[in-house]
């Protein structure tokens, strides 16, 4: 449509010129994040645990929230330390946290996301995302974490798939529950010693050759 206003110079052009140009750029972004978060499925790395401060990485993240004028807080914990990817940990909050901005836009009120940590014994620590949007629809409930599932005009429905992944391959567990007034609430139990090693495969004898039944 440009190349056909532009050749006849039509006096509409430079007008229309900023809306297609704005509309081009919005869809390229849009199929951008849908091929990386299908990449990101597809290939999910396993979890490389180390000593993680949790409390620290919550508090970088919810940081970097702060200057696009969303409101994300973060109650933390005792400063517990867990074997954990970091990089996989501040992924799983950053989908919490911009899952629960996204439910909640819209709204008379203005989104806001509390990100909470607490130790649970001295084995476990749990992390609490909670946002004040009208929580999980009925029919979501049974499928919210499978693949491809979503609700969201634009979405792909990996989001929380990503998320109950990568906590699942940490030896953990993220669970849904309606707070006060409805509003929803993730919360991720992780054990503090980390995923537990997988068997190590076994090797034939000497020789090359195995055993007989």
């Amino acid at each position: 449509t440009l190349r056909r206003l532009r050749a006849r110079t039509d006096p509409a052009f430079d007008e229309y010129f900023d809306e297609a140009t704005r509309t081009v750029l919005e869809q390229v972004h849009r199929i951008t994040k849908i091929v990386s978060e299908f990449t990101e499925f597809a290939r999910l790395p396993a979890p490389h645990p180390a000593p993680v401060h949790v409390d620290e990485v919550v508090k970088s993240t919810v940081a970097l929230y702060a200057t696009g004028g969303a409101e994300v807080s973060a109650v933390v914990g005792d400063g517990a330390t867990i074997q954990a990817d970091r990089d996989q940990l501040v992924q799983v909050l950053t989908n919490l946290i911009q899952n629960g901005l996204d439910a909640a836009r819209g709204l008379e009120e203005k989104p806001r996301v509390i990100v909470e940590v607490r130790s649970e014994g001295t084995d476990r620590v749990a992390i609490s995302v909670t946002d004040n949007g009208p929580g999980v629809s009925e029919d979501m409930l049974s499928r919210l974490f499978q693949p491809y599932a979503t609700n969201k005009p634009d979405g792909t429905g990996l989001g929380l798939a990503i998320v109950q992944r990568i906590i699942q391959e940490h030896g953990g567990e993220i669970v849904y529950t309606r707070g006060p007034g409805g509003c929803a609430v993730f919360r991720v139990v992780l054990p503090v010693g980390g995923p537990a090693l997988l068997p190590a495969p076994l090797e034939p004898p000497t020789g090359g050759e195995l055993p007989r039944g």
